[in-house]
């Protein structure tokens, strides 16, 4: 008897053990990776004029943290998080714990991913889909067209070895939901389903030996209400530059259609010429407003050149130009429009016009004339990657840039739009900026290091054009400089 009780136990034990094993096998692998920066900027003139009523300097900090569960090699999901603290910002004097934050830009928790990603069964076709990052194929300095944190799905799926193709939708905007009952409520009048902004987007990498291309597409669906309420501006700095100088100055409800626009774009890398390596892209946009005041259509290109044979830096000249308008507003606009940019056009040169100041560590979303490249042509120089001192580094760069816009452009009304924004600068062909940046990175540990930005940035605007400065002088004559120092950490 005693036997045979043993011999259950033992059966037991081997087939709880085999339980837990199975169990464990089946549970998701985890792993969680991100980055944790924390700085002090200070700046001086902020907006290019001393008597601008802002603070010299503040103190904040980002954490962002991704979480990836894989089932195995083709699923996983991905969650993240990322929060914003600016130091004393919350609502209360000590705790940041406040329930009521003062600055909201700078104090929060944001969802930055919530995506699910599979491999189609017996394929090498991708599947991404849910809150996730999508940025248009661009040059080495990035994007002007379409990069953000998106709801949507992409699949992306190669030819051949040379070649594959992502195609992608994107819902960016849903004014209402399905609630039943009647469709409207107290502020606006029956809905007519113009309350949407739908992007689809097309891409094929092709890669050959020496050089490569990527052809893309981006066509959007933007409804009247989405127009009217969110994207009207082309001088608002933080949207989308989907309108024109019409669209802006108009009273509300200026359009009475959904509106198309599309892009199409040529990104380019050639590195068959040792030692230099070229990167370049053409991006022409245009958008159908409905009207020929309304409509716009503008062309960018880019093009860099890296020296990359020294072993001490690497020295890259680069250009970019942007359509600015011609002398008559009515026709419509020519600048390129912008979906959503969120800053990710970043050439070497950042404080004014490079779009990749950041308030530190060139995140690529922050500048002090302009937030994506429009109107505006710029010729510049860096020396890259410089390092002398063992796990000390440097780069440096200056940069020359001038308008695109005509001299006659611009109406005193328009003058006055851009007067409201200090963040925001439109530059005529009379217009210029000179900025030079020199960042320094010092590696503290293996993830960890010290880093320490110095920008300066001048403009030149035609008084001419743009009169005098609120307190007499030129406008915007005031030049600003900005120090930066932090540390950053990857885990």
């Amino acid at each position: 008897m005693k036997k045979f009780v043993l011999g259950l136990l033992t059966a037991a034990m081997v087939l709880g053990t085999a339980g837990i094993s199975f169990a464990q096998q089946d549970l998701p692998q985890f792993c969680t990776f991100g980055y944790y920066r924390a700085a002090a900027s200070f700046v001086n003139n902020f907006g290019f004029d001393e008597d601008a009523k802002s603070d010299d300097h503040q103190i904040y900090q980002r954490i962002r943290q991704y979480f990836e569960y894989s089932a195995n090699e083709n699923l996983t999901a991905q969650v993240a998080y990322e929060i914003d603290n600016g130091w004393g910002y919350q609502g209360g004097y000590f705790g940041n714990d406040a329930a009521a934050n003062k600055h909201e830009d700078f104090s929060g928790i944001e969802i930055k991913r919530a995506q699910l990603n599979f491999n189609w069964p017996n394929t090498e076709v991708n599947i991404q889909a849910g809150l996730t990052g999508y940025v248009t194929p661009g040059s080495a300095m990035g994007t002007p067209v379409l990069a953000d944190d998106m709801p949507g799905i992409f699949i992306n799926a190669p030819v051949n070895d040379m070649a594959s193709f992502t195609l992608g939708y994107v819902r960016a905007y849903d004014g209402y939901r399905i609630s039943g009952g009647s469709d409207y409520d107290d502020t606006r009048e029956y809905r007519t389903g113009g309350d949407q902004l739908d992007a689809f987007v097309a891409s094929v990498p092709l890669n050959y030996e020496g050089f490569n291309l990527t052809p893309y597409g981006v066509y959007a669906r933007i409804g009247e209400e989405v127009m009217n309420s969110q994207y009207t501006g082309m001088f608002d700095t933080w949207t989308s530059f989907l309108g024109t100088i019409a669209s802006e100055s108009a009273d509300e409800d200026l359009y009475d259609d959904n509106v198309d626009a599309f892009w199409v774009g040529l990104p380019f890398g050639i590195d068959m010429i040792d030692p230099l390596s070229i990167t370049g892209q053409f991006v022409y946009g245009s958008v159908d407003g409905g009207s020929s005041a309304l409509d716009r259509e503008g062309y960018f290109f880019d093009v860099s050149v890296d020296y990359t044979a020294m072993d001490l830096f690497t020295p890259s000249l680069y250009f970019y130009y942007s359509s600015g308008e011609d002398d008559d507003i009515d026709d419509g606009s020519e600048t390129m429009p912008t979906l959503r940019n969120d800053g990710y056009y970043y050439p070497p040169a950042g404080a004014a016009l490079g779009f990749n100041s950041a308030y530190g560590f060139g995140d690529g979303d922050y500048s002090y004339a302009q937030y994506v490249p429009h109107g505006v042509w710029s010729l510049g120089f860096a020396l890259k990657d410089i390092q002398f001192v063992d796990k000390l580094s440097h780069s440096f760069a200056i940069a020359y840039s001038q308008g695109t816009h005509d001299e006659d452009a611009f109406t005193e009304e328009v003058v006055a739009l851009d007067k409201e924004d200090s963040r925001f600068t439109e530059m005529t062909t009379e217009d210029s900026s000179v900025e030079v940046t020199f960042y320094n990175y010092y590696q503290i540990y293996e993830n960890l290091k010290a880093v320490l930005e110095l920008d300066y940035a001048a403009l030149d605007m035609d008084e001419d054009i743009w009169g005098e400065g609120p307190n007499g002088g030129d406008y915007k004559d005031d030049d600003i400089y900005r120090a930066t120092f932090g540390l950053s950490y990857d885990f």
